[in-house]
């Protein structure tokens, strides 16, 4: 489960990162439109609902374990279900250019929530001490969450004082270029490394070819600019990939070697499975400095 959630949130990230050059794109045009500056606001509250909701400081196998059975934790975990929910009506909304009318269901659910941690409270169990502040701490962040969706429509209510203008990691001068290029000129750099680490096995891969005189040798290069990442874990994983679709190919080709021999029907057939793999490849986009997270 967390890695499902660490794959959903880095989703999240790339969404967030995505929307954000797109509205310094907008910025550069020239003064903000009064719609745009409507949607930065958003996004800044995106931001800060996603931070904090992403917050990972809280000993939550502990309260798990304390609350098993008070009714807390499912009054927590369906506050977050309805404002998940809530978020994604707000995009429905955006989508369409519609105004958000939050909802009534997550607004009781606080109430509800205060109530139960209120009862807890009451008991003054001294062994709860540290934990129940834990959770007080919990319900300001996602009281502070409702607050922002219930004010969606007028993000300028809730908007910080620190909230000025959003963050560009872009490189525009080319002065700025040639700093970030010569900050990665060090053995420290993980890019400096790969980068080092894939020329001399580029240089291995051509010298087998030219050793052997290889008449497609050109796979040897292919498959090391494929397989080499910047990590082990990566490349391993790579290397798997390109085994198991090496073997898969070739148990799926022969038959169909078979079945179309002459040369028109092979190349119908490349020119399928070539955009069934574009189909199938997951959008590349920009890396961006990954989002702080929330220490309040």
């Amino acid at each position: 489960m967390r890695l499902q959630d660490a794959r959903e949130n880095a989703k999240v990230v790339s969404a967030l990162n995505i929307a954000k050059a797109t509205l310094l794109n907008r910025v550069r045009g020239g003064r903000l439109s009064d719609t745009n500056s409507q949607l930065l606001k958003i996004y800044f509250l995106a931001q800060d609902i996603h931070e904090r909701a992403n917050s990972s400081h809280y000993r939550y196998q502990e309260l798990a374990e304390v609350f098993y059975h008070s009714d807390v934790m499912f009054r927590l975990q369906r506050l977050l279900r309805l404002q998940a929910k809530a978020c994604m009506e707000v995009s429905h909304c955006l989508t369409l250019s519609q105004p958000y009318q939050h909802g009534q269901d997550s607004v009781k659910a606080l109430d509800e929530l205060y109530e139960s941690l209120e009862y807890i409270k009451a008991q003054e169990n001294p062994a709860w001490k540290p934990l129940v502040s834990q959770l007080e701490y919990l319900f300001r962040n996602l009281a502070t969450v409702e607050r922002q969706l219930f004010n969606i429509s007028n993000p300028e209510l809730t908007q910080g004082e620190e909230d000025k203008e959003i963050a560009d990691y872009d490189a525009h001068s080319l002065r700025e270029k040639a700093a970030r290029i010569w900050a990665q000129m060090t053995p420290k750099s993980l890019l400096f490394r790969h980068a080092v680490r894939l020329s001399l096995t580029l240089a291995v891969g051509y010298g087998i070819i030219q050793g052997f005189e290889l008449q497609r040798g050109y796979w040897i290069l292919l498959t090391i600019l494929f397989v080499c990442q910047a990590n082990y874990s990566a490349t391993r994983s790579k290397l798997t990939q390109r085994i198991s679709g090496t073997l898969v190919g070739l148990l799926a080709g022969l038959p169909l070697l078979t079945l179309f021999p002459d040369l028109t029907g092979q190349l119908v057939l490349m020119v399928l499975f070539g955009v069934l793999s574009s189909l199938s490849e997951p959008p590349i986009t920009p890396w961006r400095p990954p989002l702080s997270p929330c220490w309040c």
